[in-house]
């Protein structure tokens, strides 16, 4: 059947609820219908790696699609259709930074990730987010390509250091830190890319996303959902807002459209 409709996901606290550690059923049953129509692909869009996705399994069999790290790696049927890590200078250049001022930091790469020093701070960090720890490797991008750096740091460090970069983005998180990522790369080029791959327009598409990683895919889709907790800059770049996550947003936006009932 011809594909008339993409739904793109982005998941902490738009598909998964961190604090309850769950995908909600509203949420489970909204994928499970779209699937159901066969004429809609579910695509996931986030700053997680692939293999960070265990916390979605109860929907995984309906996703067709994967954007992870922000567009840097894109998945299809388990295979990568765009691959793009980092510039290595500016990786040295961002690790020389954070090391000057004695942070914990952090690397993105295909299979896995790496953190400078994993100590308890750390431990708590990702237990919070149930993430999978990072490997204790200071220098991992000697050796491995980088797609994505990470730091600890409230709002007034990361300002302070994103003067040192004009090729970097600093995405803050909704506490403890910030990713860091090259400027002209987010999840908005990820979008365009899939829908330039499978020869979809931008009317065809929805999106949902709650965080600053999510602004430039909301700007861009004309169906765009910001979720109802999300910050007011993100409010700002959605075309709608819908409920939070955990009051049956994604569900209910996607009946209003008509895609569901």
């Amino acid at each position: 059947m011809k594909t008339n409709h993409i739904v793109f996901l982005d998941i902490d606290h738009t598909l998964y609820d961190a604090k309850a550690k769950k995908v909600h059923p509203s949420s489970i049953d909204a994928l499970k219908k779209l699937q159901n129509r066969g004429d809609t692909l579910i695509a996931i869009a986030t700053g997680r790696a692939y293999y960070m996705m265990d916390v979605i399994q109860e929907v995984k069999q309906y996703i067709n699609i994967y954007i992870t790290i922000n567009g840097q790696l894109i998945y299809q049927d388990d295979n990568i259709i765009f691959d793009d890590p980092m510039d290595k200078p500016l990786v040295a250049k961002a690790k020389a930074l954070f090391q000057k001022h004695d942070m914990h930091y952090g690397f993105i790469g295909k299979q896995t990730q790496a953190i400078n020093r994993f100590d308890d701070d750390a431990k708590a960090l990702f237990d919070r987010d149930h993430l999978p720890y990072p490997i204790e490797a200071p220098d991992f991008d000697y050796d491995n390509a980088v797609y994505q750096m990470w730091a600890f740091a409230d709002e007034r460090r990361m300002k302070k250091l994103q003067t040192h970069f004009d090729r970097f983005e600093f995405v803050p998180w909704l506490t403890d830190g910030f990713d860091v990522i090259e400027a002209d790369k987010t999840k908005r080029d990820g979008v365009m890319k899939v829908l330039d791959k499978l020869n979809l327009s931008k009317d065809q598409a929805i999106c949902f996303g709650d965080g600053h990683n999510d602004i430039e895919m909301l700007a861009a889709i004309p169906r765009s959902f910001a979720m109802g907790q999300s910050p007011q800059p993100v409010k700002n770049a959605a075309n709608y807002i819908t409920d939070a996550y955990d009051q049956d947003g994604i569900y209910n936006a996607l009946k209003k459209l008509n895609l569901i009932d």
